[in-house]
């Protein structure tokens, strides 16, 4: 349930990190192999996901058991939150510009173009940054936006 019940954007923030079997062994390992009765393991996967009749928001935060953590844990599990909190906060926006843009009958190309430009400018490198960080800037950016378009399309088409 973990799995396949994951909210849209938390799953391609997961996917995105290369995270989402770990963080479901996780979650499973620490909120709910805990509990002997399936209705309380039922209901702790629920709580997990923000889907519970007593919580309803899901809070990525509260997935993690931050204080049984490794120091490397820790910056991993940070890591993977960031990324979590960018496409919360980004991709209702970036889904809305993609969807108008396929609309115009935009190519494929003109889309990521436009896409970069408006939401991922701040991945880009500066001018001052050394050539092999530009390159692995310009890399991160042309991945990204691959995979934001994938994740799209495959949802709108």
């Amino acid at each position: 349930m973990l799995r396949d019940r994951c909210p849209i954007v938390v799953d391609w923030a997961l996917k995105w990190c290369k995270a989402k079997t770990r963080w479901v062994d996780h979650c499973y390992e620490k909120f709910i192999k805990i509990y002997k009765s399936n209705d309380e393991r039922y209901e702790a996967t629920r709580i997990c996901l923000g889907i519970s009749g007593k919580y309803r928001n899901f809070d990525f935060r509260k997935t993690v058991d931050w204080d049984n953590l490794t120091e490397d844990e820790t910056k991993y599990w940070n890591y993977v939150e960031s990324w979590v909190k960018w496409f919360r906060k980004t991709m209702l926006f970036i889904e809305e510009e993609y969807k108008f843009l396929r609309g115009k009958g935009m190519s494929d190309f003109d889309i990521k173009v436009k896409l970069i430009n408006s939401f991922l400018r701040s991945f880009l490198p500066a001018d001052t940054d050394s050539e092999e960080t530009k390159e692995s800037k310009y890399k991160l950016v042309d991945n990204l936006v691959d995979y934001i378009t994938e994740c799209l399309r495959n949802d709108y088409v």
